[in-house]
């Protein structure tokens, strides 16, 4: 059942049956009550994650906003993160068949969390989790998913980052600084002094 669900997960469509059904394999049930912090800014990055229930918002720390960083998105059943951790697997494998044939190879660079993501809602998140060590093995047992993967990180990146900027762009509007101002004085129109 599960081998069927995630062929529709963007990032994993374009993997063959037997790489996804042993991925699929690999894969733990993890879950988290709403408010838990799942990745952290910064951390290594080891693990991949499908969100099977619930929902988590991404958050990233910038100059504007060191301590907690902004809202960048919010995600939902079937979304995935931690592609980080995708991306060394992939490096780490074509680096050693790069090795074993003699071939000089680039050093690995350790990818780090370029995002927090924290469940959201009501109820607890449960997420698919997908540990490096393991995608390196299914990785090595099908070579020909290793470019596949590699490509849909590489659009799956584009994308985000165009819906960020976009993202960005808007929040500095000026339509977007008066809806906003528009919406705070309506709720306190309404209240009195008293009103806590």
């Amino acid at each position: 059942i599960w081998s069927r669900k995630l062929r529709h997960v963007d990032i994993l469509s374009s993997m063959d049956d037997d790489a996804l059904s042993n991925m699929i394999d690999c894969m733990k049930l993890r879950v988290y009550e709403p408010n838990d912090m799942i990745v952290e800014q910064g951390s290594k990055a080891d693990m991949f994650y499908i969100i099977t229930q619930g929902t988590c918002i991404v958050q990233q720390k910038t100059l504007v906003d060191v301590m907690h960083g902004q809202q960048i998105g919010k995600l939902g059943i079937f979304d995935h993160f931690g592609e980080n951790a995708l991306r060394s697997s992939v490096r780490r494998v074509s680096k050693q068949q790069k090795d074993a044939k003699g071939e000089v190879s680039q050093p690995m660079i350790e990818e780090r969390r370029n995002a927090t993501v924290i469940a959201a809602g009501d109820v607890p998140v449960h997420v698919l989790t997908l540990s490096g060590a393991k995608l390196d093995k299914i990785l090595k047992l099908s070579s020909a998913s290793i470019d596949k993967l590699m490509l849909s990180v590489q659009k799956h990146d584009q994308h985000r980052e165009a819906i960020t900027k976009v993202r960005r762009v808007w929040e500095r509007s000026s339509l977007h600084t008066y809806l906003n101002s528009s919406r705070a004085s309506k709720k306190m129109a309404g209240r009195s002094l008293f009103d806590e």
